[in-house]
């Protein structure tokens, strides 16, 4: 056996070597694991994610179904808690608007113009538990919490331009400032198309119009009208009307 001037062998000192270089190669192959690893966990939650969304979609449609026979019953649906759009505050008087022979008609899976009213369920609309209430002809958005309070109807629209007329009234013994959003989502292709807000003390009924566009490529989408609470005072919803531009 050969020695080092320090009194080592040369075969301790390869020894040594050997292990620090099996030691990076275990350790190499367990970073590689690792890695490999995480690249399954973000491929799964991507799966679950896509599952989640698949079956919310599809107890929405149930809902859509159901509705028109619940919301004669109760009026009340447990709904979702969801972002509301970014501000764009699009609102006036509320005035005359074009009459209609009759509340506007979407049995047959399309959003029509017309005007839709009271009772909000028969169109396909959902009330959040807690958040919103239908009453006295109107949707009464309860005051000081924040999610959707009203959402639906889950509808096709026909390619076309649109203006979606939102009349918004104060709620009786109401005080303070109205915080609400308005949008058109389309969970379909998770976008939200136009949205709108209300702030301010209301002193009469107001109108907040949304102005939207639905190209051929969403003619197979379907499309949620939704109202947020956004922490103000009580308002009611009295009506919705929906008028080719």
């Amino acid at each position: 056996m050969k020695h080092m001037l320090d009194g080592r062998s040369t075969m301790a000192v390869f020894s040594g070597g050997a292990k620090v270089s099996e030691l990076e190669k275990k350790l190499a192959r367990m970073e590689a694991r690792v890695a490999e690893l995480e690249q399954r966990l973000a491929r799964s939650e991507t799966r679950f994610e896509m599952s989640v969304r698949f079956f919310e979609h599809r107890v929405d449609q149930i809902y859509a179904r159901i509705l028109p026979v619940l919301g004669r019953e109760t009026g009340l649906f447990a709904g979702p808690d969801e972002p509301v759009a970014s501000p764009a505050l699009v609102a006036r008087p509320a005035g005359e608007v074009e009459s209609f022979s009759s509340l506007a008609d979407a049995s047959d899976g399309f959003l029509r113009p017309g005007r839709y009213g009271s009772p909000f369920a028969e169109a396909g609309f959902r009330l959040a538990l807690g958040l919103a209430v239908e009453r006295d002809g109107a949707v009464e958005v309860q005051s000081d919490q924040r999610g959707a309070a009203m959402f639906g109807p889950y509808k096709r629209m026909t390619p076309g331009d649109y203006r979606l007329l939102w009349t918004v009234a104060p709620a009786p013994d109401a005080t303070g400032s109205v915080a609400l959003g308005f949008d058109l989502y389309s969970p379909t292709i998770d976008r939200v198309i136009a949205h709108a807000n209300l702030t301010g003390v209301l002193d009469g009924p107001r109108t907040v119009e949304l102005p939207v566009t639905i190209g051929p490529e969403l003619s197979e989408a379907v499309f949620e009208l939704r109202v947020h609470q956004q922490g103000g005072a009580a308002a009611r919803i009295a009506a919705l009307d929906l008028m080719s531009a």
